[in-house]
């Protein structure tokens, strides 16, 4: 008994008689959305002559904004979503290079302070060369002789005498290392 019962039995019942829904026509479509392009809020004057115009009822007018104004705020969302997600890939390769560069920079300070730790044990190790050279070496004055110029640098009781072009910590190294050497 209830099974027989559907919504136009209903419809007929309660005095509503449901239409079917009317498509709008190709040029109706083309005017609302020249319409649209103007000015996308509706107001009651311009929902009224609209409707005249184009032979609607002034709510299927409203109804056809509103729908039209979600489909352009979803499709302005999508289009202002895809320049934010360029703008974000663009940024975030900027700051992968940034990383990378930055890593690179970290590893070469590494490197230099390493260097620069190396070249103070080495002038620390020159240190107490001459510590011990100043130590070890004789009173009186000796002479030697050098591998590459053959000249003889006397040396004193206060160190050795270095020609004025010559470093001392670099001559101090090369004396010790001669100072070992058989005079010839």
């Amino acid at each position: 008994m209830l099974d027989s019962f559907d919504e136009e039995d209903c419809a007929e019942e309660t005095g509503l008689i449901t239409e079917k829904k009317k498509r709008l026509s190709f040029d109706q479509v083309k005017a609302l959305e020249r319409s649209f392009e103007i000015e996308n809020k509706l107001e009651p004057e311009r929902k009224v002559k609209i409707a005249e115009e184009l032979g609607l009822k002034p709510r299927q007018v409203a109804i056809w904004f509103q729908n039209r104004r979600a489909r352009w705020k979803t499709k302005q969302l999508e289009r202002d979503y895809g320049i934010l997600k360029a703008n974000y890939d663009a940024l975030k390769l900027d700051y992968e290079s940034l990383e990378q560069e930055k890593e690179a920079l970290v590893a070469e300070l590494r490197e230099l302070k390493a260097k620069l730790q190396g070249g103070n044990m080495e002038l620390n190790q020159s240190v107490k060369e001459e510590a011990l050279w100043e130590r070890d070496r004789p009173k009186a004055a000796v002479t030697m002789t050098l591998n590459s110029s053959k000249s003889e640098l006397p040396l004193s009781e206060d160190g050795p005498i270095t020609p004025s072009f010559c470093h001392p910590r670099l001559t101090v190294n090369a004396l010790w290392n001669l100072a070992c050497q058989p005079l010839s």
